[in-house]
């Protein structure tokens, strides 16, 4: 019997308030039913959306293209196509137009896993899309990536890795004490 995996993409892309570049994006990830978008979650300030996507994970390779791959790698591609950095305004400190693509392995699979689908998202971005890129694999140091031989400012660079499941928080705090707000912090 074939035990079931799954992998998660968390896919990070500079952009909140262009609605017809978010549904363009959103639009090339529902060619892989596969691999659905799970969550979206809209930063207005920060002017950024991540999308969470889920699939299930081939035990062994198989030759065949990972869905989540795909779908990931056609999100990026229409983000590319859709969107101009040197016309973002957010808050947020950002690499690019899509700035971070992080891969977690999830029931029953493991952290190389996922970091090969890193990888071979990595090196679909460099070939195909013409956009340098850097991993990091598990939170240690970087494993892999090529840069183009020119980084445009519309397009930026993308970070692409693999790690064990993290999520991320935004908590304000409305504080000019400072030694109060590193307590809350902690």
């Amino acid at each position: 019997m074939l035990k079931s995996m799954l992998g998660c993409c968390k896919v990070y892309i500079s952009e909140s308030r262009n609605r017809a570049a978010l549904e363009s994006i959103e639009r090339a990830a529902k060619h892989f039913s596969d691999a659905p978008i799970v969550n979206k979650f809209e930063d207005e300030t920060y002017d950024r959306v991540g999308y969470t996507l889920v699939a299930k994970l081939a035990s062994k390779p198989t030759g065949d293209p990972c869905p989540l791959r795909m779908a990931v790698l056609a999100m990026v591609k229409a983000a590319l196509e859709t969107i101009d950095l040197e016309m973002h305004c957010g808050s947020h400190p950002r690499l690019g137009v899509v700035d971070h693509i992080c891969f977690h392995p999830l029931l029953g699979a493991s952290l190389d896993q996922v970091a090969g689908v890193a990888n071979s998202l990595g090196a679909d971005v460099f070939s195909n899309l013409q956009v340098g890129w850097g991993a990091k694999i598990g939170m240690l140091g970087a494993e892999a990536g090529q840069g183009t031989p020119q980084v445009t400012q519309g397009k930026g660079v993308i970070v692409i890795g693999a790690t064990r499941w993290v999520d991320n928080y935004n908590v304000p705090v409305f504080s000019t004490d400072i030694a109060a707000v590193r307590r809350i912090s902690k």
